[in-house]
């Protein structure tokens, strides 16, 4: 409520409870916003001032909240957005793959840091925290899966290797010439790769399955040549 006085007035903001120190701050921030603002007897209207027509779009939105994310911290990454909506993949494998490259896939160690009480330890190798490196890049049984594929790229598995995030290794992955089916298989082996962990660490969990690495590398290229196109996803694969 706007409360006015000899000085002009200033706002008066009562809430059901205390303020957390970062409420706080983005109630002043909001305060000071809205005290910058000037008032005319026209009909009122929205105008979204991240953009130039003064309309909202998502694009003028990501931009800011990037900006903002840099003026805070000032460390800009950009999210890779080309390599989940660009891709041609189901809407939950899309979505998987979202919060993967966020590192919010809710392997033991992102659960235990939500507050659950589980042990982190690794379902599959009962050695490390399951976080989401571990699982999806370092786990040993990915590792010698990536090695069998790779096995005449070694430069690749060095980058494997030194990739502190999932989002780095995708990002890297190059390109490849030869007919359109190798192209697609290619471009989508790390995804499948990624999906059939998933899936495997998901049995171990919930059916105590045991993960073999003969059964994921044909899996991994069988989800490559689905997810390429020409079998289902959901489809069973050796």
């Amino acid at each position: 409520m706007w409360h006015a006085n000899s000085e002009g007035g200033h706002w008066l903001v009562h809430f059901r409870r205390d303020l957390r120190d970062w409420e706080s701050l983005m109630l002043e921030d909001l305060l000071t916003k809205i005290g910058d603002c000037t008032f005319s007897e026209n009909e009122d209207s929205w105008v979204w001032i991240w953009s130039r027509k003064g309309r909202f779009t998502v694009k003028s939105m990501y931009k800011h909240l990037i900006d903002e994310k840099f003026t805070r911290i000032g460390n800009r990454v950009v999210f890779p957005s080309g390599l989940v909506w660009g891709m041609e993949l189901p809407m939950n494998i899309k979505l998987f793959f979202w919060s993967l490259f966020l590192g919010k896939t809710l392997t033991r160690q992102n659960l235990v840091n939500r507050g659950l009480e589980i042990s982190t330890c690794c379902p599959l190798c009962n050695l490390l925290p399951e976080s989401v490196e571990h699982l999806f890049l370092h786990f040993p049984l990915v590792l010698e899966l990536w090695f069998d594929l790779l096995r005449s790229k070694q430069h690749l598995l060095i980058k494997l290797y030194e990739a502190d995030f999932v989002r780095t290794w995708f990002s890297q992955w190059p390109t490849t010439s030869g007919n359109g089916l190798l192209v697609r298989v290619w471009s989508y082996l790390p995804y499948a790769v990624a999906w059939i962990t998933l899936k495997s660490r998901n049995n171990k969990v919930f059916n105590e399955g045991v993960p073999q690495l003969r059964r994921w590398r044909c899996h991994g290229i069988g989800a490559a040549i689905g997810l390429a196109g020409t079998a289902s996803v959901s489809g069973t694969w050796c």
